[in-house]
Parts: C-alpha cells; structure tokens; sequence
C-alpha cells in the first residue's frame, strides 16, 4: 500500500543520492528496512568510492519520496523523518480497511488526527457518496432533503428549493471532509 525511497544521509551530505525503494507490505519491522538501506548503501560505496569509506558512519536516513498505492491516501503527507515504525503501523491498519473505513481514515488524516486518534472516531463518521467534487455539498443537501432528513417535504415544493444555499449552510458548520477515492466523490461527516 505505501511505497518509500529512503537515503543513507552521510552519503546524501558527500554527495550521493543512493535511494532504495521499500514497498512496506513486505516488511513488519523497521530495524529490517534501515539494515538493507546500510548494506545496500555500503556496497554502493565501495562500488564508487572505496577509499574513502571512513566518511560514512551509515546511521542515519531520511525518506526521499513515497507513493500509494491507493488513491484514498494521495492527501497523506510524509515527512522527511517520519517513524519508519509509525509508518508501517499505518500500513498495516490501511490494508486491513474496508473502502468506507479507508474514506474515513484518509478524512480523519486531512483533519489532523494521528494515527491513534483515527481508529478512535471512525465511530463518529458517516460517509456520503456525492456526484462531483465540484458540486458536493448541494448534491448531499439534495440527498438530505430526498431522504427525509428535514422531515417530509411535498414533491411540489421541493422544486423551490436551493440546494446550493442549503449546502453552504452545511459546509459552514465545518464538519464534512472530502475525499476522491476510485473516480468516485465522498463526503465525510466528522462529529
């Protein structure tokens, strides 16, 4: 699911840029991921610069670059130092997730809880799948208002009806998070 490149940094600092991608479905521990980024580095090394192998204390890294391979976590962000440890701990829960609990993490990420928090208000989340990212809000106060959630309202007056003012009026109060997941437009509900 989350794909990392890391760099050995005393290499990085002379010079070098020696990225080693790790798909972090295939490890369960990061002291496994720094020991094959170090070996790796070192045979690198001694490959290029072999006399000069004191300059490298092969310790510390950083994370260059990362992809998904989910669409729902694109507006996941990685820092340079992120916990390899807290990394692959999310990786690990987000395989677990069905779509609708995989919205509702990436939801609860863009609001800026962690990870631990995250599982601890899926409960207090409801997602709606909505037509267009463009027109999100007004489609679920259309939903909202075909679904009865203002109380019964008459086919003849539901014409008079301005969703775009009534999904404003929704939007304002600061509880919905979008998400585009497969093509497809959600809202969630954060309560």
């Amino acid at each position: 699911m989350i794909i990392i490149w890391l760099r050995e940094l005393s290499t990085h600092n002379n010079g070098y840029s020696l990225d080693k991608k790790f798909d972090l479905d295939e490890y369960s521990s990061s002291s496994d991921i720094l020991e094959e980024l170090f070996t790796y580095t070192k045979e690198k090394i001694e490959e290029i610069d072999p006399e000069n192998m004191d300059y490298y204390n092969f310790e510390e890294w950083m994370i260059t670059d990362y992809e998904f391979e989910d669409s729902v976590l694109f507006s996941f962000k990685i820092s340079e130092y992120e916990s390899i440890t807290k990394l692959l701990e999310i990786n690990e829960t987000f395989n677990d997730l069905d779509t609708d609990s995989r919205i509702k993490y990436t939801a609860l990420l863009e609001r800026g809880f962690g990870h631990e928090q995250v599982l601890d208000k899926f409960d207090d989340c409801i997602v709606y799948s909505v037509e267009s990212s463009y027109s999100a809000m007004s489609d679920l106060a259309y939903d909202f208002v075909e679904d009865g959630f203002f109380g019964e309202i008459a086919d003849n007056i539901k014409m008079y009806i301005d969703y775009e003012k009534i999904g404003r009026d929704l939007e304002m109060n600061g509880t919905f998070e979008q998400v585009e997941h497969d093509g497809s437009t959600y809202l969630v509900e954060i309560n």
